[in-house]
């Protein structure tokens, strides 16, 4: 009878004398976590700990990546942060905004500050250009009598030039920033419809006629910024998986669900991740997750899952 894994490792880090050195923790090529004095040359570019004999973690090296992985991860984290960054932009829009009213005039609001800054600068223009204009027929004049332009008037003409130069530039940025405010917020409207949908989705509960435990057993599927499987058994069994897509960081989560009103309750027990180096990690969980559902049928459910609105399609 083989001893547990775990039991195995305990009794092998409690066999090494005290004075012995540091420890090396490695996953061998069958997919084992190894404990060992020594670490085989082999497995040095994929990665290990350094451990104290109590089990301590003093020191982890990551695997040596190759060009294509490192160049795999880069764009996998860049993807990682556009999504982090999306989710920063929708707390600071409901916290900005109530309603799609208060953007729209909050954009009217900042438009007419900018328009304002342009007829002062427009005013600007006009009397620098008119300025101009008189130091030109001064120098008409002073040519006609024969005489020659003076230095002074010279850079008073430059420097008219170069004033009316920056209001020009000054106003076609204003005028640029006028145009962008405009596709911002008409962004930041379509989703804040989004949320506030979710938002008012996610308080309190709402009767489906047609949502039962029955319609609900089986598998759902979703792949928009991120895949989702649902596996839902008539046992009262779950099985969660998710992954970002584009990345490979993903978690398989075990346990069982219930339905309550337009909730869906998991209770979690069991949890695998795997990080974007391709490292495991299996452990036991106590946790509970809600998704509402909205709108529900036999091939199609629009909930509310980890904060975010998605649709379910049966595979």
């Amino acid at each position: 009878m083989k001893l547990p894994i775990i039991f195995t490792l305990l009794s092998f880090v409690l066999s090494v004398p005290a004075q012995a050195q540091n420890l090396y923790r490695y996953i061998n090529d069958e997919g084992v976590t190894v404990i060992a004095t020594k670490l085989p040359s082999g497995y040095v570019k994929s990665g290990y700990e350094v451990i104290d004999r109590h089990g301590r973690v003093l020191k982890v090296f990551a695997p040596t990546l190759s060009d294509e992985k490192k160049a795999a991860l880069k764009i996998e984290e860049a993807k990682l942060k556009k999504i982090e960054t999306r989710r920063e932009r929708d707390a600071e829009l409901l916290q900005l905004y109530s309603s799609t009213d208060e953007a729209m005039n909050e954009m009217d609001r900042r438009i007419s500050e900018i328009k304002i800054q342009i007829e002062l600068l427009d005013g600007a223009m006009h009397r620098a250009q008119k300025s101009l204009n008189k130091k030109n027929e001064r120098i008409v004049k002073i040519k006609a009598a024969g005489r020659e332009v003076n230095k002074q008037l010279s850079s008073e003409i430059a420097a008219a030039e170069e004033s009316i130069f920056k209001i020009k530039r000054e106003r076609d940025k204003l005028n640029e920033n006028i145009k962008q405010t405009r596709e911002t917020v008409s962004k930041d409207m379509q989703r804040l419809t989004i949320l506030l949908k979710r938002q008012k989705a996610t308080v309190g509960e709402t009767q489906i006629a047609n949502l039962s435990t029955e319609l609900l057993k089986g598998g759902w599927r979703n792949r928009e910024d991120f895949w989702l499987d649902w596996d839902l058994e008539e046992s009262g069994d779950a099985l969660i998986r998710r992954q970002t897509l584009g990345t490979t960081q993903r978690s398989e989560s075990k346990g069982t669900w219930e339905l309550r009103g337009n909730q869906v309750i998991f209770l979690i027990n069991q949890r695998k991740t795997t990080d974007s180096r391709g490292t495991i990690k299996k452990r036991r969980v106590a946790e509970e997750q809600r998704a509402t559902v909205l709108e529900a049928g036999n091939k199609k459910l629009l909930i509310v899952f980890k904060g975010n609105l998605m649709t379910l399609t049966r595979p």
